[in-house]
């Protein structure tokens, strides 16, 4: 596990992929504290850049939902509750990608 982890490629991983190995991190960390043991050097770096990539992807699927459902109210003119649910729902995504 700290092998994949040491030896992590934010270009080949999956999200599902990088959410395992930022959880494999949290028990290893909390192992090395509980033994007393000083964290490897690359860990801590290693660990911050994987969790910003997750952030990142996490951002980025946001944001092709936002614009899947802009072009998808394009085409719902006539019809209001269809309309106004789309509203919503972009309303939710753009607060959420704005944090």
């Amino acid at each position: 596990m700290l092998s994949e982890l040491k030896n992590f490629n934010r270009n080949s991983a999956s999200l599902d992929e990088m959410v395992e190995l930022s959880a494999q991190a949290r028990v290893a960390e909390s192992e090395f504290s509980a033994l007393g043991v000083d964290l490897p050097a690359w860990f801590e770096p290693t660990v911050s850049s994987l969790r910003r990539e997750i952030k990142s992807k996490l951002q980025d699927a946001k944001a092709a939902r936002l614009r899947e459902l802009k072009a998808r109210r394009a085409t719902l003119a006539t019809v209001d509750e269809k309309r106004t649910q789309i509203d919503k729902e972009i309303a939710e995504l753009e607060t959420a990608t704005a944090e």
